[in-house]
């Protein structure tokens, strides 16, 4: 019966090293996705900014 725990001690330790492994992943990878985002949103932003000067800039070229 020790052997027994011993052995489904062992399995849970090595299921648990398992487990953090993969957290370690979901972590990283969590991370990336928020650096990711980030520039995203910078390049949003500043592709909005051009849109905007361009469209200012060509308003000045309308003929009425």
């Amino acid at each position: 019966m020790i052997d027994e725990i011993a052995g489904a001690t062992k399995s849970q330790t090595k299921n648990s090293a398992t487990i953090q492994e993969v957290l370690e992943v979901f972590r990283e990878t969590a991370a990336e996705s928020i650096l990711r985002s980030d520039a995203m949103s910078q390049m949003v932003s500043t592709l909005s900014e051009r849109s905007q000067k361009l469209e200012r800039e060509m308003g000045r070229f309308k003929i009425d």
